[in-house]
């Protein structure tokens, strides 16, 4: 409880655990097209109360923000399927080994792994070509680059914080696939305006809308029941 608002964590909307006829208004702002919406409506309706309102922010498929997150989206599978810069990172630091004891050993197991890093800076190269404009781009170059540079003299140091920082953008890219699945284009909200109608909302109501900047920012949805 906080501020008068009970919190529940681990709720899925497709099951809520909260009697009929609960509430006055159910509202998501980007959360609800997450779940499975044919189950959640249904849910929705029956803790709502008579003349109840579900009210919802959610994301269009063709809004600026799900247009730049598949860009996004696509430029992360360049970078780490296609292109795999963390694997070939990661052979590069396993190649140069232990970095301790003399300097003069220190610099020929650099050398032997010359042949790795220059593939590797290829590689980025291409990459850097490919989105020249994309700050993403510029993120994920930044960290292969300082990373290449041997910061710890055991290889496993090394190699454990080039497999955190991979770990790190593989969970941003799933973020981003997961928002632009879930965006519901116009087919799909005539197709969710039938389901909710079958849910047993009278009143149906899906409009586009628009930021300050007038461009498309999401779907406003407004149910009903009597």
């Amino acid at each position: 409880m906080r501020g008068g608002i009970e919190f529940h964590s681990h709720t899925p909307c497709e099951s809520q655990p909260f009697d009929d006829d609960r509430f006055d208004l159910v509202t998501s702002q980007f959360g609800f097209e997450y779940s499975d919406i044919e189950r959640s409506l249904p849910e929705i309706r029956r803790v709502l109360k008579v003349d109840g309102r579900f009210v919802a922010i959610s994301h269009h498929l063709d809004s600026d923000l799900i247009k730049a997150a598949i860009v996004e989206v696509e430029l992360y599978e360049r970078a780490l399927d296609e292109l795999d810069l963390f694997g070939s990172l990661r052979n590069y630091t396993e190649a140069m080994g232990e970095l301790d004891g003399e300097q003069s050993a220190v610099a020929e197991k650099i050398s032997k792994a010359a042949p790795l890093a220059a593939g590797l800076l290829k590689k980025v190269k291409d990459f850097r070509e490919q989105y020249p404009d994309e700050e993403l781009c510029r993120e994920i170059v930044d960290a292969v680059s300082r990373l290449a540079k041997p910061q710890y003299a055991s290889s496993a140091d090394r190699i454990t914080v080039v497999d955190a920082a991979e770990k790190d953008f593989g969970f941003a890219r799933a973020r981003l696939q997961d928002m632009a699945q879930a965006a519901i284009s116009q087919e799909n909200i005539e197709l969710f305006s039938v389901m909710a109608k079958e849910a047993g909302f009278d009143s149906v109501h899906c409009l586009k809308l628009y930021g300050d900047d007038q461009g498309l920012a999401g779907w406003q949805i407004h149910l009903g029941s009597a």
